[in-house]
C-alpha cells in the first residue's frame, strides 16, 4: 500500500515540476514574442520614410510575432500610399478588430473611402490628449 502512494505522490510531483516548466516557458515565449514584435516596430519606425519595402518586411514579421493596431495602422497606411486598397483596408479592419476606437485607424479607413485623388494620406491628424 505504502508503496502504491510512494509512486502516487511521485507522479503528482513530477505532473507539477512539469506543468510548472511548460507554464513558465509559455509566459517567456510569450514575452519575448511580445518584446520581438515591438522591437520590429520601432525598426521599421526608424526606416519608414527611406525604406519602405523594409518597413514592410518589419511590420509583416511585427504582426506575425504579435498583431497590434499600430502594427497594422502603419502598415496599412503604407500599403495606402503605394495604392494597394485592398490591403490598406484588410489591415484597417484587423487594427479596428483589436481597438475599436483608434482614431489614427478611423482616419485612415475615412481616407481610403475616398477617390484615391481626394485622399490626403500625407500625416494622419495628430491626436490630442
Amino acid at each position: 500500500m505504502q508503496s502504491r502512494v510512494t509512486h502516487f505522490f511521485v507522479a503528482v510531483c513530477f505532473s507539477i515540476i512539469l506543468a510548472g516548466c511548460g507554464g513558465g516557458s509559455q509566459h517567456n515565449g510569450g514575452q519575448f514574442q511580445h518584446d520581438n514584435a515591438a522591437k520590429l516596430f520601432l525598426d521599421a519606425m526608424k526606416i519608414r520614410g527611406t525604406d519602405q519595402a523594409g518597413a514592410m518586411e518589419l511590420l509583416n514579421q511585427s504582426i506575425d510575432a504579435r498583431p497590434s493596431h499600430n502594427a497594422y495602422f502603419h502598415r496599412g497606411w503604407l500599403y495606402a500610399l503605394q495604392s494597394q486598397d485592398d490591403e490598406a483596408k484588410a489591415d484597417v479592419a484587423a487594427g479596428l478588430a483589436l481597438e475599436p476606437e483608434e482614431k489614427d485607424l478611423k482616419w485612415l479607413d475615412a481616407e481610403l473611402k475616398k477617390p484615391a485623388d481626394q485622399r490626403k494620406l500625407d500625416m494622419p491628424p495628430v491626436k490630442v490628449k
